[in-house]
């Protein structure tokens, strides 16, 4: 497959996405894969701009025959994955559901990641679902070209459901619905609330308040208070836009960041600041005619139980 850059300059991954409809994460995955080129270069970084009359080619041929022969698990990482928990909630032919550890998802480097994990299981994994590192919980991956394209596609339209758990700092009073537009900024890595914006929305149910005690005696001493917090709200999210780093961002806007969340303005930090309370809980949607849903606790789940 060709596709000729018509005007203007883009980042490949976005270029994709939009000309293949597909995801921005399933456009990514073909590049680390080594299927894109442009002319007749091979793309190394999801990042590379293109400009008007570059000739890009992806291997779709190969796309749809499952070639993961030339994909190495990086030797490091090897004794990683092989004392890594990654419990399976539920696997067919065409996808696996995991409960996501704190890890990567997308190879990003040589740092250990679930793609790279599945591919050492013997998987031949399609990202089209993504979440933080940090975050934790219900993740899709799909297994198969076809079942790659079908859930992107979900994806993009807003057919999935996904429910997730927080605990954020203060208090919040009432039930909210975050409208707040999202924006990349000048920092690598931040999103922030902005006019002009992507448009995001964002379901907020509180659902029991939490006192410092709890999360101190819980965490013990992998947990560091900055400032002196005393109350905290646990809350069930339910996110309609996809928007990289929304709860996070929506979250913080509101001035209740998410515990852990040093990024977006937390003032506690957790395990060193490589954790924060965000968990993927619930996701659910339909695949060729079967209803799917997927669930999991969170490890903190005992703080509010």
């Amino acid at each position: 497959m060709e596709v000729i850059v018509a005007k203007n300059s883009a980042r490949i991954d976005k270029f994709l996405s939009e000309n293949l409809g597909i995801s921005r994460s399933l456009a990514q995955e073909y590049i680390i894969k080594g299927l894109v080129s442009v002319n007749n270069s091979l793309v190394n970084k999801v990042s590379k701009i293109i400009k008007e009359g570059d000739v890009v080619h992806i291997k779709s041929k190969y796309l749809k025959e499952d070639k993961f022969e030339n994909i190495q698990v990086e030797l490091k990482n090897i004794e990683i994955y092989k004392n890594l928990e990654v419990p399976i909630l539920f696997e067919n032919d065409d996808i696996i559901c995991i409960n996501k550890p704190v890890i990567n998802v997308n190879k990003v480097g040589s740092n250990p990641s679930i793609y790279e994990y599945l591919i050492y299981k013997g998987l031949k994994p399609f990202i089209v679902h993504r979440l933080d590192k940090q975050t934790t919980g219900c993740l899709v991956v799909a297994k198969n070209y076809e079942t790659a394209e079908c859930l992107s596609l979900l994806f993009k339209n807003r057919k999935v459901e996904k429910i997730y758990f927080a605990i954020v700092e203060g208090v919040v009073k009432q039930n909210l619905e975050i409208h707040s537009a999202i924006h990349h900024t000048s920092t690598p890595f931040r999103k922030q609330v902005i006019s002009y914006g992507k448009e995001s929305t964002t379901i907020i149910k509180v659902k029991k308040y939490l006192k410092k005690e709890s999360l101190a005696r819980y965490f013990a001493d992998d947990i560091f208070f900055n400032k002196n917090i005393e109350d905290f709200s646990f809350l069930e999210v339910q996110i309609i836009t996809g928007r990289t780093h929304q709860i996070r961002v929506h979250c913080s806007e509101i001035g209740h960041p998410i515990v852990g969340d040093t990024r977006y303005s937390s003032s506690v930090s957790i395990s060193k600041g490589r954790v924060f309370l965000l968990h993927s809980h619930k996701i659910s949607f339909e695949l060729w005619g079967k209803k799917y849903e997927f669930s999991c606790l969170p490890s903190w789940y005992i703080l509010i139980s």
